[in-house]
């Protein structure tokens, strides 16, 4: 007897249990149904606006072709780098001159030789500055060879492609003054790096202004839309709940924005060259957490706004400043205004994940700026979730 009415109350317990797992399947069901419906709702009103099919797919196209018609053909991008000569004698000067000869460097000079140069790249936004010791030639007439320093800033993305510049033209020098034994080291943490043009510089802004657009103005219209016709206050009487709706956008947005990139990705390619070697993995986690960012960021505004037409002015208003601070177009590194600005710029970091992975293949730097995104999205979507109010809406 005291053997069945353990088994009797093992059942019992098992009961409750199973009820319990049954209804968190039920509402997982239901829960994933009701985003499903989001989407294609979502879908249907996207896809019916001609304007919005613009923004989207050809705007970031437009933009592509006619900055890469004019700048691609330069085949280059030229970077700035310092240089503190404390040798002055003939052959450091040679040296100087073969860095001038680069077609990818604009070399400056730093005349006052008291001056850290650590610091006088801080003081002045310097991003790399390569300096030649007291002494270089006679030690390298000594020792067999002699060293120079590059200082560079490892967090901008442009110095990654100074250090590959700057250690090529040391290799010619070496070869021209000394057959093939070594004469100067570079002596600074090298990173690998392709060689790089306009386009591939371009592409990865352009990618970021991509996911900017579908869901930062995708979300901003939509939501304006919604509340136009009373949508939000027939949300309030569903069982859908706001968790529910922030994952269809983002879930639809992530969707549209891969689609998006995959064609500017293939318009770069087909039309300037872009090499899709420079296409990884890191594509997906960085166009997610930019989907999250954005849509969040469209969630805000769209607490303000209650006209489609006004909202897309605000949009507009919002996101062509980012598109300016956040260097898309060109590399501001040596602006320092706009460098200091562009740290407000919430597109900055998608952009310089996007740099970080498909220029510099700086994964650790990538990674970094992943996690900036996705935490001042998910601050973002949090507050936005608070401040909502369907019935109000």
């Amino acid at each position: 007897m005291a053997e069945e009415n353990k088994i009797n109350k093992n059942e019992q317990k098992k009961e409750p249990l199973q009820k319990k797992l049954k209804q968190i399947f039920k509402h997982l069901k239901n829960s994933s149904r009701r985003i499903n419906s989001q989407i294609k709702i979502t879908a249907i009103l996207t896809f019916r606006s001609r304007l919005t099919i613009f923004l989207f797919f050809a705007l970031p196209l437009i933009i592509l072709l006619l900055f890469g018609s004019i700048f691609a053909k330069q085949q280059s991008f030229r970077y700035d780098l310092t240089v503190q000569n404390h040798d002055n004698s003939i052959v450091s000067e040679e040296l100087i001159q073969k860095l001038e000869a680069n077609q990818f460097l604009r070399v400056s000079y730093l005349t006052d030789l008291t001056v850290d140069p650590k610091e006088f790249m801080e003081q002045n936004q310097i991003h790399a500055c390569l300096v030649i010791p007291q002494h270089w030639f006679e030690n390298s007439i000594i020792n067999g060879y002699s060293e120079v320093i590059l200082f560079v800033n490892p967090y901008v993305s442009s110095s990654d492609r100074i250090v590959r510049l700057v250690g090529n033209v040391i290799n010619e020098f070496n070869l021209e003054r000394n057959n093939s034994s070594p004469l100067v080291n570079l002596e600074t943490e090298v990173f690998y790096s392709n060689n790089i043009n306009y386009i591939d510089f371009f592409l990865p802004g352009i990618i970021g202004v991509v996911i900017m657009n579908i869901a930062l103005i995708g979300t901003v219209m939509r939501q304006s839309h919604y509340k136009k016709i009373g949508i939000f206050k027939k949300f309030a009487t569903t069982p859908l709940t706001h968790f529910e709706f922030q994952t269809s956008e983002i879930t639809f947005h992530f969707i549209i924005t891969f689609l998006a990139t995959f064609l500017s990705i293939l318009a770069g390619w087909f039309f300037f060259g872009f090499s899709l070697t420079s296409i990884n993995a890191m594509l997906l986690p960085i166009i997610f957490t930019g989907v999250i960012l954005f849509t969040s960021i469209g969630l805000m505004i769209s607490l303000f706004t209650k006209n489609p037409r006004s909202s897309l002015l605000i949009s507009l208003a919002v996101v062509i400043p980012l598109m300016i601070l956040s260097g898309v177009f060109f590399d501001i590194s040596s602006i320092k205004i706009l460098t200091i600005l562009s740290k407000f710029s919430p597109l900055t970091y998608v952009i310089e994940a996007l740099r970080a992975s498909m220029i510099t293949n700086n994964y650790s730097q990538a990674w970094l700026n992943i996690g900036i995104t996705l935490i001042i999205g998910l601050v973002l979507l949090i507050v936005g979730n608070f401040l909502t109010r369907w019935e109000k809406l």
